[in-house]
Formats: C-alpha cells, sequence, structure tokens
C-alpha cells in the first residue's frame, strides 16, 4: 500500500480535453530513483474540460507491477500481473477513470522497484482520443507484421532457389527480430503468452542471446573466419559461451526466486562489455574482408551490420534513456503512437527489408530472367552437363579405339606374323623369345585400353568402394591394404572426379607393376585442412624408376589439375605418390 509520509513526485494537473503526459521518467524524477526505490506519485487533478471519461495509460509494457489508488479504489497493472486480472486488454498499462466536469480528485500510483532504469511515460488521455489511437497502433503493427511476412517469404525462396544457408540464417534472425519486437510492444503478453508470466520474464535474455548466437554463427560462416582469423574466432566462441552461461543463470535465478540482484547486475555489465567487443570484433572482420575481396556481397552485408548496429543503439536507448544524444531520436514520431518501440526503429527496419530485396533483385536478376529455374532445374541442368561430358569422353574413347585396332594393333599384329616368319632370327631362340614376348604385352595393353573404355557405378559410391572397385576389376593379381580416417569413411566426390582418380589409380597400379615390379600396394586416405590426401605406396624397387617423369606421371599430374590438385614423389626404399586436392573442387 502507499505510504503518505514518502511521496516523491507531486504535480497538480488540469484536464482540458487534451492528452496530458503525467510523467517522463528521467525528465521527471531522476536517472535512479525508479531502480532504487518504489515511486509514489500523487496527482492532484481538475477537470475543465468536456470530456469525462479517460484512460491512463502507462507506455511500457514490460514495467513489472504498477498500484494504482484513485476514487477509493485500488487497481494493479504492469507485465507482473496476470493479463487474466487486468481489466482492460491492452499491450500497455491502461487503467480506465472517470473525472466529473470541475471536480477536483486525487491519483496516486506506485511503481515498484525494477531490476533496470527503465524509460517510462505515464499518459492521460481522453476515451476519443485513446480508442483512435490504439486501433491506428493496431492497424500500422499489423502492416508491418505484413511487410515482414512478406519478407520473410523473400528469404525462404531465395533459400529454395538458391540452397544457400545464408538465406536460411536471415531469416532466423529475422525471427527472432521479430519475437524481440513482439516483446517489447506488449502485443505477444497481450495475445501469445499473457497466461504464462514466467515467459515474460525470461523471454528478453533468451531472444537476445540466441540473436547473437545466431549473428555470430552467420558472420563466422559467411567471412570464414575460422580460417581467415583463427585468433577472434577463438574470442567469438568464448563470448558464445558467456552468452550461454548467461542463459543458464537467469534461468536459475527464476527458478529459485533469487532476489539479491548484485549478481546479476556484475553478470549482465560483462554481458554488455562482450557485446561492445563482438560488435567492434564484426565490424572488423568484415571491413577487412571487403578491403581484401572487395566482393559486392560483403559491401552489402557490412550496411546491413551497420543499420543493424545503430537501430539496436536507438533500442536500447528507447529502453533505457542511457545516451542523451539519442533521446531525441528514441521519442521521434512520424503521428501519436502508444507503441513503446520507437518508430524510428520500425522505420530502420523497413528500410533494412528494402536494401536487402534489392541486394537480391541486383544479385540474381541475371540467373532468374536467363533460366526462369528453380534450384531443382538448376541441379538437373547440371546433371545434364555431366552426361553430356562424359558421352563426349565415351565418343572419344570408341574413336580411340576404333583407330587403335584398325590401325595400331592391326599393324602390330602384322609386324609379329612378319617377325615369326623371318627365318634368320629362328635360329636365335632366346632373342626370338623375347622379342615375341614384347610383342604379346604390346597386344594385351591394347587389348586391355580399349576393352577399358566403359567405366559404370561411379555416382553415388563413396572413395573408399571406388578403390575397392578399381583393385577388383584390375587383371594384375596383387595384395593391397585401403587405410582411412573416419571423416572419410562416408565422402562421395563427384562423378568427374571418380572418373579421373579411377584412370590415376589404373596408371599407378601399371607403374607399380611393370617398372617396380611391386606386389603389394599400400592406400592412405585422410582429410586435412579441408584437403583430401591420398598416398600410394608400394614395394616395388625404386632404383628401376627413372627420375625422370613418364608420359603415365604426367597424364596423373593433368588430371590433378583440374581439381587444383598437386602432387608429389618420394623414391627412398620404396616408390611413394602423396597427392593433395581441396575438397571443394571434387564434392
Amino acid at each position: 500500500m502507499f505510504n503518505c509520509n514518502n511521496i516523491l513526485f507531486t504535480k497538480e494537473i488540469i484536464l482540458n480535453d487534451n492528452s496530458t503526459e503525467l510523467l517522463l521518467y528521467k525528465n521527471s524524477i531522476g536517472a535512479n530513483e525508479l531502480y532504487k526505490n518504489n515511486i509514489e506519485l500523487d496527482f492532484v487533478i481538475q477537470n475543465k474540460g468536456k470530456q469525462l471519461s479517460y484512460y491512463l495509460v502507462g507506455i511500457n509494457p514490460i514495467l513489472d507491477s504498477l498500484e494504482i489508488k484513485f476514487n477509493h479504489e485500488i487497481f494493479y497493472n504492469g507485465d507482473k500481473v496476470s493479463s487474466e486480472n487486468k481489466r482492460i486488454k491492452s499491450y500497455n498499462s491502461v487503467e480506465y477513470l472517470k473525472f466529473p466536469r470541475d471536480s477536483i480528485l486525487n491519483l496516486k500510483v506506485q511503481i515498484k522497484t525494477q531490476q533496470e532504469q527503465l524509460n517510462y511515460r505515464l499518459l492521460l488521455v481522453s476515451q476519443n482520443q485513446f480508442l483512435k489511437i490504439i486501433n491506428r497502433d493496431s492497424l500500422l503493427f499489423g502492416f508491418f507484421i505484413g511487410m515482414f511476412s512478406m519478407f520473410l517469404l523473400l528469404l525462404i525462396s531465395m533459400y529454395l532457389f538458391s540452397s544457400n544457408v545464408f538465406f536460411l540464417k536471415y531469416v532466423q534472425l529475422n525471427i527472432i527480430t521479430i519475437a524481440i519486437y513482439f516483446y517489447f510492444s506488449g502485443i505477444g503478453y497481450q495475445y501469445i503468452w499473457g497466461k504464462l508470466n514466467w515467459v515474460q520474464s525470461v523471454l528478453p535474455t533468451i531472444l537476445f542471446v540466441f540473436y547473437t548466437l545466431v549473428h555470430a554463427s552467420f558472420v563466422k560462416g559467411f567471412f570464414n573466419v575460422k580460417i581467415e582469423f583463427p585468433k577472434l574466432n577463438i574470442l567469438l566462441n568464448a563470448y558464445k559461451f558467456i552468452l550461454f552461461a548467461f542463459v543458464v543463470y537467469t534461468i536459475i535465478r527464476l527458478a529459485f526466486f533469487f532476489s539479491d540482484y548484485r549478481y546479476f547486475n556484475w553478470f549482465l555489465n560483462i554481458i554488455y562489455l562482450m557485446f561492445v567487443i563482438y560488435v567492434g570484433l564484426s565490424f572488423y572482420i568484415a571491413f577487412y574482408t571487403y578491403y581484401k575481396t572487395r566482393r559486392r556481397e560483403s559491401l552489402w552485408v557490412i550496411i546491413g551490420m551497420i543499420i543493424q548496429a545503430f537501430g539496436w543503439l536507438v533500442f536500447f536507448n528507447t529502453l533505457y534513456l542511457s545516451i542523451p544524444a539519442f533521446n531525441a531520436i528514441s521519442r521521434f514520431q512520424f503521428f501519436e503512437s502508444y507503441l513503446f518501440i520507437s518508430q524510428f526503429n520500425f522505420s530502420m527496419y523497413v528500410l533494412e527489408f528494402i536494401l536487402i530485396t534489392f541486394f537480391i533483385v541486383i544479385n540474381y536478376k541475371k540467373i532468374i530472367m536467363l533460366n526462369d529455374v528453380s534450384y531443382n532445374r538448376l541441379v538437373f541442368l547440371q546433371q545434364r552437363n555431366l552426361k553430356d561430358y562424359l558421352k563426349n569422353i565415351e565418343n572419344t574413347r570408341l574413336s580411340i579405339n576404333n583407330y587403335l585396332e584398325k590401325n595400331i594393333l592391326k599393324e602390330i599384329k602384322s609386324i609379329k606374323s612378319q617377325f615369326e616368319e623371318f627365318i634368320f632370327f629362328k635360329e636365335i631362340s632366346k632373342l626370338n623369345t623375347l622379342i615375341i614376348k614384347d610383342f604379346d604385352n604390346v597386344e594385351n595393353d591394347l587389348t586391355r585400353i580399349m576393352n577399358d573404355n566403359n567405366i559404370k557405378g561411379l555416382v553415388g559410391i563413396t572413395l573408399v568402394d571406388l578403390i575397392e572397385h578399381i583393385f577388383a576389376q584390375t587383371v594384375w593379381n596383387i595384395k593391397h591394404k585401403i587405410s582411412y580416417s573416419d571423416d572419410v569413411q562416408n565422402l562421395q566426390c563427384n562423378e568427374i572426379f571418380n572418373n579421373h582418380i579411377y584412370r590415376i589409380f589404373q596408371e599407378l597400379m601399371n607403374n607399380a607393376i611393370k617398372h617396380g615390379a611391386a606386389n603389394e600396394i599400400d592406400i592412405q586416405l585422410l582429410i586435412e585442412n579441408k584437403k583430401l590426401i591420398i598416398v600410394f605406396k608400394d614395394n616395388g624397387i625404386s632404383a628401376n624408376n627413372s627420375e625422370s617423369k613418364g608420359l603415365g606421371i604426367l597424364n596423373i599430374e593433368n588430371r590433378l589439375k583440374e581439381f587444383n590438385g598437386t602432387m608429389e614423389i618420394s623414391k627412398d626404399n620404396n616408390w611413394k605418390v602423396t597427392m593433395y586436392i581441396l575438397l571443394k573442387n571434387i564434392i
């Protein structure tokens, strides 16, 4: 109840049918009083107008508790009071009062102790004006939600079209932002979770933490922070850990009804400091990346971050009035409104809608106009191009085989036949045998090459299974062992790479068996620094291998270059080839 000896603010009011501002916190009372004590307000009100019905409107939907005494009646309001117990359903604290003409009445309002130094306005407005403004606010907020919904559908459509995960993260950011707007406008408490007071207590902490976590994930992924800024990545991870700890602390405090806020304020100051550090890090990463790459996408993200940062500064100042230079912006209005969120924030959010829409149009209009396709159609076109590529390879091989069979192989068989009929060499049996054997080897190699012109089953197969398939198809009797790390076990590469790796392994095995006389091959597969590493090692005689690069090795290098891959050859005791290929080029 009220303590008549502890009134901190007294004011005389004369009503003349217009709205009257009874209180503007921090201008009337002082910066710290609401935070430290219950504030008792005593108003002596004289009605000299024609209006008899008025509404007492407290514009701050998240004020904990109000106690109002008028004409021997006591009313309770605030977000600690269940919406079911409120006499008037509104997104603000509202009470209906009657002032007879020429009467002088006393109005007492007690604002309960708050955790934070919240901005608060208390208005006394006529019934007609109240209904007009609150209906307009509902219409305009509904219009804003409609714009937001259209923008959200645009982002979802672009995600489905491009399969770009950053559109999905931006959707998450906007959903969290609109939930914050629902909370601080009071509409969420009025229409969504009015029966759950604990939601009203814990929701802002959870929303702001999740917003920052999603934003940090967006920044880390978009600017490749883990690779390009490893030290800053550690700081961002530490920040995310502190945010998570803050959520846990808040939930525990709520569950056990802690009333001592000393540690809470200490923790809150750490969060504020970390937020400032995070904003600084994000802008440094963004500007440095744009300076290095000059990517237009980075510039658009920077513009969006600037709008968001300035918007949040205005938002928090509207909540706390802690930055005097921003007070005029926080209270700026195109039209009179009872929504607590600044109209400047709504304007900045709409500006962000427009800029991001322009960004999407500028960056995607060409591909949309030229293809008029969805993401699935793009996948179809890619698959068709891949099939055409493989078909061309197949046609080329068939033409080569035809030439080999009709010309080279026919010529070799003819020379071999003539040699066998050459009487002079028939008396030299050892030399005769070696030459005939060489003819047979060449003929067999050509036959194997011609018969190996159709590689099937290279789609949807893991790299490990592909290598096993290669050894199963070889004509040579050779032992092999394949070892691989866990991240390679289920690795599937694209069909083009599978085709090349098939030929590379054939070349390596041919080299190991024919030139090194190997009978065992050891394969190692691992992933390091986003690179696939393939180690091919045999037990052949390295001395038999020439130091110069033969056609086989040059062929392997050319195939690897197609994927920006490299290879190293070592010839200590055995023949060892190590290949390095960027994962992004073969997935």
